[in-house]
């Protein structure tokens, strides 16, 4: 009976309404937006994405990973989610059913003739080991005796030496010596004074490059500095503007290009030869 009621709940039809898969991809094409996009925006594999689109959950991990994958989803493309993951659990698969219940094993007791056995050989240790003792005091018996350690030699007494009879002292008269003549030494002319070394210059400031971006249509756009790193990640509704500065080259990602206008260093940028499929790429030295 339990397996039937679990075979038509299976079985059952999946609620009316679009499916969470196709609103993200909706709204992704919407922005112009690629799967590699979201990919490296959200940090999976392009794979992945197309999963969550397809709404083929069980190719991702079951459980709360894809909740999350799909709230996430949903928030970079400022979508609400909390109606994506309520119509969710009807496509993903239920987590609970795919645990199975661990095989249980019979744990081996020791037996009578085991514990009897191990009675024996305790017996048997304690006797050798008194046996050993015995030994050891038998031979201890028998043992020679310390020899008596001699007493020291006296120490032999140091004869006095003789002293020499002192020489007898001559009186020398001393011969005074000529005074040298004064020697007049040349006095250098005063060195000239060397000018001042000139303070160090200062280190002209690191270059710096300004993005003025402004929206005139729903559009999203990412800007990376000249390590890789993302400095700007976002969508832009229609009328906002975004100020982004950093090291040069800064590489641009605009999606819906024909939409943002871009100033770099207060100089407008053509978008119009960088773009493909409403896409626009471009770096900024």
């Amino acid at each position: 009976m339990q397996d039937s009621a679990e075979t038509q709940q299976d079985a059952a039809p999946a609620p009316a309404g679009p499916r969470p898969g196709t609103v993200l991809k909706e709204a992704r094409e919407h922005l112009a937006m690629s799967v590699s996009d979201v990919a490296r925006m959200l940090r999976l594999s392009p794979r992945q994405v197309e999963a969550i689109e397809a709404d083929e959950y069980h190719r991702l991990p079951g459980g709360p990973f894809v909740r999350g994958f799909v709230g996430n989803y949903a928030r970079l493309l400022q979508l609400d989610p909390r109606p994506l993951l309520d119509s969710l659990e009807a496509y993903a698969p239920n987590p609970e059913r795919s645990q199975l219940a661990p095989e249980s094993k019979e744990i081996p007791f020791p037996t009578e003739q085991k514990r009897s056995w191990s009675r024996v050989m305790a017996l048997g240790a304690l006797l050798l080991l008194a046996a050993g003792l015995l030994v050891f005091e038998g031979y201890r018996t028998y043992l020679p005796l310390p020899l008596e350690v001699a007493s020291p030699l006296p120490e032999p007494v140091a004869q006095p030496i003789p002293k020499p009879a002192p020489e007898p002292v001559i009186a020398v008269q001393p011969v005074p010596l000529p005074t040298p003549a004064p020697v007049m030494e040349a006095v250098p002319p005063p060195a000239a004074a060397e000018p001042a070394a000139p303070p160090p210059a200062e280190a002209p400031p690191a270059a710096s490059g300004k993005i003025r971006l402004e929206f005139q249509g729903e559009s999203w756009a990412e800007i990376r500095d000249s390590e890789g790193k993302p400095i700007y990640s976002q969508i832009g509704r229609e009328g906002a503007t975004r100020t982004v500065e950093g090291k040069p080259p800064l590489s641009l990602v605009i999606g819906n290009a024909s939409l943002v206008k871009v100033y770099f260093n207060g100089e407008a940028v053509d978008l119009a030869p960088h773009s493909k499929a409403g896409v626009a790429r471009i770096t900024l030295k």
